[in-house]
């Protein structure tokens, strides 16, 4: 029977082994390969996710939980120091939405522009902008807003408007 440090170890040499085929693909474009690159990011993508799959099966339940306690731990502390204010002023609130819509419109309409007014590079740093905004507008919006964007995926949640908390008291 293999002892559950080895298999911890195993586990982490097959990990490191899946996160470096994942890392190697975005320099494939910096070499010189003039055919089968598909093919080879192929390989790259599939034995990413077949060594890490692989490396939690060898690990075992307890090892990987006390491989990823620590990064759960810091997301923790880093989720309490980044979390957004509740209550903002209704000027944050309308910039925050420009900020939200913006890209969307922006992209979309790029994408609807004739190809030859950007080239691929233009197209690349104004989507990385856009894709920036989008997720700065929810931190601009605030935390009342993050719950608003859950209630989203909530079958049973209800839209509470001031209005309505108005009649009902009156």
């Amino acid at each position: 029977m293999i002892s559950t440090q080895t298999r911890f170890v195993l586990g982490c040499i097959l990990l490191g082994l899946g996160v470096l085929c994942g890392l190697a693909v975005p320099f494939l474009g910096l070499l010189h390969i003039t055919h089968n690159k598909a093919a080879i990011v192929s390989f790259l993508m599939l034995s990413h996710h077949g060594l890490t799959f692989l490396s939690i099966a060898v690990m075992g339940q307890t090892n990987f939980e006390r491989l990823t306690e620590p990064v759960h731990r810091a997301a923790a502390k880093a989720g309490e120091k980044i979390k957004p204010a509740g209550n903002v002023s209704r000027k944050r609130y309308r910039l925050g939405i420009i900020m939200l819509v913006t890209p969307l419109v922006v992209v979309t309409a790029m994408h609807l522009i004739n190809e030859f007014h950007f080239t691929h590079e233009t197209r690349v740093a104004i989507s990385l902008v856009m894709q920036t905004m989008f997720l700065a507008s929810f931190f601009v919006l605030g935390g009342d807003f993050w719950d608003k964007a859950r209630a989203l995926f909530v079958w049973d949640a209800r839209a509470v408007f001031p209005e309505d908390e108005q009649k009902k008291r009156a």
